[in-house]
């Protein structure tokens, strides 16, 4: 039996005006629930979710739909 892989890739989401903590949670939250998605951190300084995924599992405009369902807004 051959081992299998995962690819990971790393994806920066932009997310203007992301400066509510319960909406950033709650965003984090929706993405991290994904199945696919490894890690996700917010880069204040560059206003971003950093998710670090499975592309073979999610693509980035799930993830992107998840945290507009959350009503923040991405660029």
């Amino acid at each position: 039996m051959s081992p299998t892989t995962t690819r990971v890739s790393l994806s920066a989401l932009t997310c203007p005006g992301c400066e509510c903590r319960m909406c950033i949670s709650e965003a984090a939250r929706c993405i991290e629930s994904l199945d696919g998605v490894v890690h996700v951190r917010l880069d204040r300084r560059n206003q971003a979710f950093v998710v670090r995924h499975d592309p073979d599992l999610i693509d980035v405009s799930s993830i992107r739909s998840c945290v507009s369902s959350t009503g923040l807004q991405m660029s």
